[in-house]
Order: structure tokens, then C-alpha cells, then sequence
């Protein structure tokens, strides 16, 4: 799963791994301690917090939308993605009607539950080469990331489709599926654990496996091939594949790099119980199926040994059950809000944010109640971030405050 309002949490604090890790742990839930047990408590009170979602193109609709892009500079348009296939660009204007035809792959993808066309990326160098990337499911079940060529004539021409990577799915859900050129100019790509539940086919810890990795690899050539980037931390490694960048996820939905930082955020849905965020950097291995967020999950007692911890994580107690990542703030028309990690739950519509107090402290922030499937976020050069619903809305997080 991709990824009900949530009221009376409590924040808890504790140490895990080296890390101060502060997250919403609700009332009737205690906090299960890895290595020691939580040095305080404090109630997050939102009470007086404004913060709201308006709708920013209420003329605009687009049903199943998962994706939403700008190319590179290039702030007049914005492209919408679908999940059954089909990609529209349009007019960057409050008032704007008209939706135009980019891309339809949907005569390539299967479209059901949790497949479909996934994943979008503007090429680095769009405005010179003209090249735009994709991740869906396809006819038979596999995961395919492939490219096509905007050569002046839209939509895009799919018979010039060119696949660059594909790995067949032995099950429907838990495909990942997002794509995202790093600040290092390489391709950025997410596959999920190959689904069912409880790492059913043994992917998580398997690093001969594209299955619950993030992969890095370099797109630039011509040809239908990539290359490994030299400095990818397994490069010369004979145990791990070489295009894992990192391992031991379980499904990450929507994940991206900070603006200003270039750190990598992303958002992993967990299994039954608890949903997490990840700092991640290269080499990392996030635990699945060891651990479920902060939790051991596959043993009592876990050996956490050489695992990156969670930064934040919330459980499903009050209606949340799917996470669904965002973006840094980095936006000037709330303060406050700089620096923070924006995320939501697909189910509940909650939207969150982490925020770092120090560098091995985090805080986790209940922001507003949506009352959304919320399916992913975008996020403009200006730093601003829209949160896109399923249904097909687009919204405008605005105004508020940090208790």
C-alpha cells in the first residue's frame, strides 16, 4: 500500500543507534525502546497552528494524479502525472483551464491497485536534450524505467521508446517506483520489497537483488545502456550490486533530495504498525525486514548492528496506515516551516513534518487534517510545496505556525 485525524499524541523521545529520535507516539500505544527508554515526553500542541491547504489550480483535475513536475528552468508550466498512464502539462497560473497532452504511455501500462505509470524525471540538461524519463508497471508485471525524446512535437512520440532497466515484479504491490536525478546529475530509482507482506520473497537484506534498494546509476549515453557511476558505494563490491545506492527498504513512496542541502529524504511504508522517514545516505542499509521503523520486527530482540535508524516515524493507531513522502521546505511564505521535511498519510490525510533541532535530533509535527488521499507532493524552484490528492486536486499548503 502506498502509503483519520489524529489528536491527544504525545511526543517521545529516545535514543536509538547514536540518534535522538522524537516522534508522535500515540496515547494508547507505548513506546517500544531499542536501547534505552525514553528520556522525556511532551505534549505536541497544535491547538493555535492555521495551517490549511487551498486549492491552487481549481479549474485543473486529474484523476489517479500521483506526479507532479516542473522541467528544468522552465517555472511557466507544470506537468501532471497520472497513474493510469498519461501525462498533461499546464499553464503555471491560479486560474488557469486548459490541460494539454504530454505523454500517454497508457497503451504500455498496467494500471491496477498499486501499479501504473509510477514515476517521471526531466532529464538535467531537458531544455538542450530534450530527454524525459519513466517508471511504471507494464503489460506483464514488470517494473520498466525508460525514456523518451521530446523532439518538438507533442505528445511525445511512444513507438521511440527507449527501456533502459526492467525487473519483473512477482507481485502487484510494493513496486516503489519513483524516479529523481540527484544534485550529482545521476538517475535516482526505487523498487519496493516485490510485495506481498512480512518480506515475503526474502528481499530486504538480499543485495544481489534490485528489490527493496534505491539505485544510482548514470543515464548520459546514447544508447539504451546505463553505467555505474564510480564512486557508488558498492561499485567495486562483489557482494552487493553495483547500482545499489541503498538497501533494506520495504516500499519507499516518494522520496526526494533537500534543495539547499542535496540531503535525500524518503518516506518507507511499513508493514502493519508503524510508518517511517530516512535520512539516507550512500551505502545505507534501513533495516527491512530486521526492523519496522524503531521496532524489531522480524525477531524480539533485533540486532540493529550497522542499520540507519528512522529520523521520525507514527503508528497506526488512529487511522494513518500508509506514508506518503514530500519534500524540505524551502519556500519563503512560511517562515517557519524552513528546513522541514513535509509528509503525509495517504489514509488519514495527515500532513507532518520533521524537523531537525540538532544534528542527531529530530521532531516530528502534526501540521493540519487534510481529509485527503494524499498521493504525493510537488515542489516548485521556488520551494514552495502542493499537495496532490488522488482524486485529482491539487493543493497549496499555506499559513500556520510550529508549536
Amino acid at each position: 500500500m502506498w502509503p483519520l485525524p489524529v489528536k491527544n499524541s504525545l511526543i517521545a523521545t529516545a535514543f536509538y543507534g547514536g540518534i535522538l529520535i522524537t516522534s508522535i507516539i500515540m496515547n494508547s500505544v507505548e513506546v517500544e525502546a531499542l536501547e534505552s527508554s525514553p528520556e522525556s515526553n511532551s505534549v505536541l500542541n497544535t491547538n493555535d497552528s492555521k495551517f490549511q491547504i487551498e486549492n491552487a489550480f481549481p479549474n485543473i483535475s486529474v484523476p489517479s494524479l500521483v506526479g507532479m513536475y516542473q522541467s528544468p528552468n522552465d517555472t511557466t508550466r507544470w506537468y501532471v502525472m497520472s497513474q493510469t498512464g498519461k501525462v498533461y502539462w499546464f499553464e503555471n497560473r491560479a486560474n488557469t483551464k486548459q490541460l494539454n497532452l504530454f505523454a500517454d504511455l497508457s497503451g504500455l501500462v498496467r494500471h491496477s491497485g498499486e501499479q501504473g505509470l509510477l514515476g517521471m524525471a526531466f532529464d538535467p540538461d531537458y531544455q538542450s536534450n530534450g530527454r524525459v524519463f519513466f517508471s511504471y508497471v507494464n503489460k506483464t508485471g514488470s517494473s520498466v524505467i525508460a525514456r523518451l525524446k521530446h523532439q518538438g512535437s507533442l505528445p511525445l512520440k511512444t513507438n521511440k521508446l527507449i527501456r533502459i532497466l526492467s525487473l519483473k515484479q512477482p507481485a502487484s504491490n510494493h513496486n516503489g517506483g519513483q524516479i529523481t536525478f540527484g544534485p550529482d546529475g545521476y538517475l535516482y530509482i526505487s523498487f519496493g520489497d516485490g510485495g506481498g507482506g512480512g518480506d515475503t520473497f526474502g528481499h530486504g537484506q538480499n543485495t544481489q537483488s534490485f528489490f527493496g534498494t534505491i539505485l544510482r546509476i548514470d543515464v548520459s549515453g546514447k544508447g539504451e545502456s546505463y553505467t555505474v557511476p564510480a564512486d557508488n558505494p558498492y561499485a567495486q563490491s562483489a557482494k552487493v550490486l553495483n547500482e545499489i545506492y541503498a538497501y533494506g527498504l520495504r516500499n519507499p513512496w516518494r522520496w526526494s533530495f533537500d534543495l539547499k542541502t542535496g540531503e535525500l529524504w524518503v518516506a518507507d511504508v511499513g508493514q502493519n504498525r508503524w510508518e517511517e522517514v530516512d535520512l539516507v545516505q550512500a551505502g545505507d542499509n534501513l533495516g527491512w525486514p530486521v526492523m519496522e521503523g524503531n521496532h524489531c520486527y522480524s525477531s524480539v530482540n533485533c540486532d540493529i548492528n550497522g542499520l540507519n535508524i528512522p529520523v521520525a516515524e507514527y503508528d497506526h493507531s488512529e487511522g494513518d496506515c500508509s506514508i506518503t513522502g514530500g519534500y524540505v521546505y524551502r519556500g519563503q511564505s512560511i517562515p517557519k516551516l524552513q528546513g522541514h521535511f513535509i509528509f503525509g498519510d495517504y489514509c488519514s490525510g495527515t500532513i507532518r513534518s520533521v524537523e531537525r533541532i540538532t544534528e542527531q535530533t529530530y521532531q516530528t509535527h502534526r501540521l493540519l487534517e487534510s481529509d485527503q488521499n494524499i498521493s504525493s507532493f510537488a515542489q516548485g524552484t521556488d520551494g514552495e510545496i502542493l499537495v496532490l490528492s488522488l482524486s485529482g486536486n491539487i493543493y497549496r499548503l499555506v499559513g500556520g505556525s510550529v508549536k
